[in-house]
């Protein structure tokens, strides 16, 4: 799998470089990850990013925009959609989602749905207009994309989006559990607080401490908040051992 410089992503990126992975292994086809404003974060096999039908019929086209709207129209239609390029190849969609919406998208393709003399004539020569040279290039990049017929298109569809299902259930899982864990965290702390300044302990509770902290929180200090946080933990922590 290639990868390109990653951004923090807002999903789990292993697991969905896994699927691609798996994806593309068992089905012969190009997997793609990118995030909602279509930067690509990984590709298995062929994908879009290693297709170039579109730049070599020197038309101003931006598959970039074509692949973001596949996915904002696989979210109105339940989470797949099967779509054309402007170069007329096929391609699938699948957006991972969290608790807001779509955070990233898993696409499939390139791929033929016609057969490959039809699409030479009906697409390179008739749409794209490709002639001499450039169409002897474009028939050259055509052998390395895979033919699947019509009917098995759809259930190809529906795989990607239970297996992009899965990783979105996984990190929403995950993002779940972690803020329970953090909660937990806080509820325990705020729980011993109460009862150092209710309870008789041989060290004074430094309620100055407390009080310097909520001030700087307020005032938006964050070099000062940090510094009395600390202070305020290291006291729990040595108090209670």
């Amino acid at each position: 799998m290639r990868w390109k410089d990653l951004p923090q992503s807002e999903f789990d990126l292993r697991l969905a470089g896994e699927c691609i992975e798996s994806f593309s292994g068992a089905t012969g086809l190009g997997c793609t990850i990118s995030d909602i404003h279509g930067n690509v974060l990984g590709e298995a096999g062929c994908g879009y990013p290693s297709c170039r039908l579109c730049s070599i019929s020197h038309k101003e086209i931006s598959c970039s925009e074509v692949h973001i709207y596949g996915m904002d129209e696989a979210e109105r239609f339940g989470g797949r959609y099967i779509y054309f390029c402007p170069a007329g190849l096929t391609f699938f969609v699948s957006p991972i989602l969290d608790q807001l919406g779509s955070v990233g998208k898993i696409t499939v393709g390139p791929f033929l749905m016609v057969e490959r003399e039809d699409y030479d004539f009906l697409d390179l020569q008739q749409h794209l207009g490709l002639k001499g040279s450039t169409l002897k290039e474009a028939r050259k990049l055509l052998q390395d994309i895979p033919y699947i017929d019509p009917d098995k298109v759809t259930a190809l569809s529906n795989m990607l989006y239970f297996s992009v299902s899965f990783i979105s259930n996984v990190w929403s899982s995950a993002q779940m559990l972690e803020a329970q864990h953090s909660d937990a965290i806080q509820a325990s702390i705020g729980e011993y607080i109460y009862e150092m300044k209710t309870a008789d302990h041989t060290l004074q509770y430094p309620y100055a401490t407390e009080k310097l902290l909520l001030n700087s929180i307020i005032n938006y200090d964050r070099d000062q908040a940090g510094e009395a946080l600390n202070d305020l933990l290291g006291y729990i922590f040595f108090s209670s051992g």
